[in-house]
């Protein structure tokens, strides 16, 4: 009965290896192990290693996993990543124990497994590989190991905004900081008048001549002042505005660029303010048709502000301003540690899946087909909103479900920003020359994490 748990491991895990492998999620080999256990020919369980003691076990969905060492386990069910600690499952610390996953479908319940309810070490019916471990004797074929995810791995799109100045400079000198270049370098318009927004946005590219990542443009969709366009805009009127601004965009070969185009719309500070959704709908829909007409590279993200929507905008949700998938090519949010702020993974879990959150977003889609970005983030000590100012932990949590969700994220870039004020995000540059904060302890926790 042993080669056919094997071969059936083989094709219940090969589609999970390959999807890693094309997402560039492979870590070293040595780390990970893959245990698959069953009874006769109906495999049961596969458990992936995920995170040492201490560490961070990320994943989507309802899972089990197990904590312990040696196959003493103990054993539980957790919903979208968990906290690989003694404390997290009720169990005694192991010195030496890591937690696994169980990547069979559907596993649910919980109990301890190991000398009296797991399997034991070299019982027929288990496939192992790991550390020095090749192709098990006897055995039809052999099971590779499955990786840990990461992110941005070889392929995510990882990325910053310029700080002190949006430019290919100060893009890089973070990336060098954080030593890993980046592939986003996300830069803004000018939007005092429709002719500094569109026509002469000529030098938002310029600045990032020769950069060799993909740029992520923010453009309004009206001028500052000017909400009362937003009605012209529906109408047509700024048509040839936007189609100037994709024929500018190829003229400075950055046709294949990503527009956030009326980006944070479900929120009153912006002049675009959707308060009008109906409006607001047809005045993105003219905009995103207008600029394809000269740039059919371009690629439309739709934009959402986290962690609520007044009553007064969109009808009290942001999708309610969704224009449609004809127009849309990304599905998009800004994520910043306040209002509300996390204190704790279960605090930032919660206000992921609240209305207007990430992992509520995430959902929506995927029923749309569409990718997800995170096209701003970060700490937020300097917000008014925020409860609990640098939380080295917020860095944490963002990287683990950009992890979880890397197949379908088609980009993040961090907020770096020293400016008074505002959200005081800064991570790399030091105190002074405009320069109000640095964070210290969340920059070396995004140092540690965004180098993989």
């Amino acid at each position: 009965m042993y080669p056919q748990v094997v071969s059936r491991a083989i094709a219940v895990l090969g589609f999970a290896l390959a999807s890693l492998v094309l997402r560039g999620c492979i870590e070293d080999p040595a780390l990970l192990e893959v245990e698959a256990t069953g009874e006769g020919t109906a495999l049961s369980q596969q458990w992936v290693r995920c995170a040492k003691n201490g560490g961070y076990c990320a994943f989507s969905g309802t899972r089990q996993v197990r904590y312990g060492q040696s196959q003493q386990y103990t054993v539980r069910t957790f919903k979208n990543g968990v906290a690989c600690k003694a404390a997290t499952f009720g169990a005694k610390r192991h010195p030496a124990a890591r937690c696994d996953v169980d990547m069979s479908s559907g596993a649910a319940g919980s109990g301890t497994a190991g000398a009296s309810g797991g399997p034991s070490a070299g019982a027929a019916g288990s496939v192992r590989a790991g550390a020095g471990a090749g192709p098990i004797a006897g055995a039809a074929g052999s099971v590779s190991p499955l990786p840990q995810l990461t992110w941005p791995g070889a392929n995510g799109k990882s990325g910053v905004n310029g700080d002190p100045v949006l430019n290919r400079a100060s893009v890089e000198a973070f990336c060098s900081w954080r030593g890993r270049p980046c592939s986003i370098a996300h830069t803004y318009t000018d939007r005092t008048s429709w002719e500094s927004m569109v026509r002469g946005s000529g030098w938002a590219f310029d600045n990032f001549a020769g950069f060799p990542g993909q740029l992520v443009v923010s453009q309004g969709l009206v001028p500052n002042g000017r909400a009362a366009d937003l009605a012209a805009c529906a109408s047509g009127a700024h048509d040839q505005n936007f189609r100037d601004f994709g024929a500018l965009m190829v003229k400075k070969g950055r046709g294949a660029s990503i527009v956030r185009l009326g980006w944070e719309f479900n929120a009153t500070f912006m002049p675009w303010g959707a308060t009008n959704a109906t409006q607001w709908k047809q005045c993105f829909q003219r905009a995103a048709t207008a600029i394809r007409a000269t740039n059919p590279s371009v690629l439309i993200d739709w934009t959402i502000n986290a962690h609520g929507t007044p009553s007064n905008v969109c009808g009290g949700s942001s999708i309610n301003c969704y224009p449609g998938d004809a127009y849309v090519d990304i599905i998009g949010i800004d994520n910043y540690d306040h209002a509300p702020s996390a204190s704790t993974l279960a605090d930032f879990n919660r206000i992921a899946e609240a209305p207007d959150g990430m992992t509520w977003l995430y959902k929506f889609a995927k029923q749309r087909g569409k990718p997800i970005s995170v096209g701003e983030w970060g700490v937020a000590p300097g917000s008014d909103y925020n409860q609990t100012g640098e939380n080295p932990e917020f860095i944490r949590w963002m990287h683990q479900w950009f992890a979880a969700h890397a197949a379908d994220l088609a980009y993040e870039a961090y907020f770096n920003s020293g400016m008074a004020n505002d959200v005081e995000s800064n991570l790399n540059r030091p105190v002074g020359s405009g320069c109000v904060r640095q964070n210290a302890l969340a920059g070396s926790v995004y140092r540690s994490l965004f180098t993989r």
